[in-house]
């Protein structure tokens, strides 16, 4: 199998494109570290996935936490020995005018969305340089490319994965780490039930397990642009719809 013996740290794993992401790297035979915050939630998707005759080991773990994010990676490498790909892909997200949001709000975004990818990152690159080769996926958006109105707190999130990203692939080319960033559009998640309906009705919206298979092309090709990882019909949805950047 493609993903054999391979340990993959997947962020916001127990939702939405975290657990499709984990149901189909498990089945590719990927040992999968589930990392959440709710419990029960990885305790089902764990379940699911044991069932299958797949290998995941779930993580109760608070991406905004410095201390929660060490613990991750510490008992990941005291168990496997190595970190061959981390998946930062755990997010919310915040609708409506910026004078209505609060300071909490605004925090609790930011620290998600980008602060939980600066932390997992920073922690798995020495477990990656000593290994001499790793990959780090960053699930953005088409947010991160594009300003939309009443997302200030997301798109400003967003927009910050994106440099992140775009730096630390500079960064880290020398050492064979490779570091990619998706931008999806709307995806049938528990995060778009915070969209008006009317922003929605003409929305070209993805499933989950689409955009799994485009992660799981990311790490089978890691210098892949997302959209070439489409078959050609699905290539020209995307770009009519925008799905994904171009």
């Amino acid at each position: 199998m493609p993903l054999s013996g391979r340990v993959i740290i997947i962020t916001g794993a127990s939702r939405g494109i975290g657990r499709a992401t984990a149901r189909l790297l498990a089945a590719k035979r990927a040992r999968v570290v589930l990392a959440a915050r709710n419990g029960e939630d990885l305790r089902k998707i764990s379940q699911e996935i044991r069932s299958r005759q797949g290998f995941c080991m779930a993580a109760v773990t608070n991406v905004q936490s410095e201390r929660s994010v060490r613990a991750l990676v510490s008992r990941v490498v005291s168990r496997f020995g190595r970190i061959d790909v981390l998946i930062n892909n755990a997010g919310v997200c915040i609708f409506g005018p910026l004078v209505h949001i609060s300071l909490a709000d605004w925090e609790r975004v930011i620290r998600t969305n980008l602060r939980g990818v600066f932390l997992c990152s920073r922690e798995v690159i020495p477990v990656m340089l000593r290994q001499g080769r790793g990959q780090i996926i960053n699930v953005a958006s088409q947010a991160a490319r594009f300003s939309f109105p009443n997302l200030a707190a997301y798109c400003a999130s967003k927009f910050g994965v994106l440099g992140f990203s775009e730096s630390l692939k500079r960064e880290l080319a020398p050492y064979n780490i490779t570091i990619s960033c998706l931008c999806p559009g709307y995806v049938d998640t528990e995060l778009l039930r915070v969209f008006p309906a009317d922003m929605l009705k003409r929305a070209n919206i993805a499933s989950p397990e689409e955009v799994a298979e485009q992660l799981f092309g990311l790490i089978m090709n890691p210098q892949a642009r997302p959209e070439n990882l489409l078959s050609p019909l699905k290539r020209i949805i995307r770009k009519v719809f925008g799905l994904w950047s171009p």
